[in-house]
């Protein structure tokens, strides 16, 4: 997987896809970034600020369904 971190990764405004960080907490991510890590089913969600394994956030995204 390409992994890219920093601002073209990380969405400095809420969008729908965002990660939990052990270390940052929520970080939303671009829409490039969520396609390239889209692109690799199998790979754990990876923090768009520093690059660390975290988890999908669920909430943040069906949250975005309801607007």
């Amino acid at each position: 997987m390409k992994l890219i971190t920093g601002d073209e990764a990380e969405s400095k405004t809420p969008t729908a896809y965002a990660v939990d960080c052990p270390d940052h907490g929520t970080v939303y991510m671009t829409p490039t970034c969520y396609d390239l890590q889209m692109d690799c089913p199998d790979a754990k969600w990876r923090c768009p600020r520093c690059g660390q394994v975290g988890e999908w956030n669920d909430a943040v995204f069906e949250a975005s369904l309801d607007d």
